[in-house]
């Protein structure tokens, strides 16, 4: 079953011959922060490579934060670095 951002993306013209799976047929992903007190997305951007880890450019989604915030992130963001940066930016955070 393919996602219905691949079905429109067929009609195009240069993308009908391309064979299920290939990554141009991805339209782009999304990376956000979430407000858990307001309930509402607070930031989100749109990112092109579709193929790049979702920590290739994690900082941007700090940037606006007000420093001593506390940050809750899943798994995938689990990286040893990153959590010495935000240590360091003072921010608190919790991973799963």
């Amino acid at each position: 079953m393919r996602p219905a951002f691949d079905a429109m993306q067929r009609h195009l013209a240069t993308q009908r011959d391309l064979p299920d799976g290939d990554s141009r047929l991805l339209p782009g992903k999304l990376a956000g922060r979430f407000d858990i007190r307001t309930q509402q997305w607070d930031f989100v951007q749109f990112r092109a490579n579709v193929q790049a880890n979702g920590k290739v450019d994690l900082c941007s989604l700090r940037l606006g934060l007000p420093l001593g915030r506390l940050i809750l992130f899943d798994l995938g963001y689990f990286s040893f670095p990153w959590f010495d940066d935000l240590t360091q930016m003072q921010y608190g955070f919790v991973c799963r």
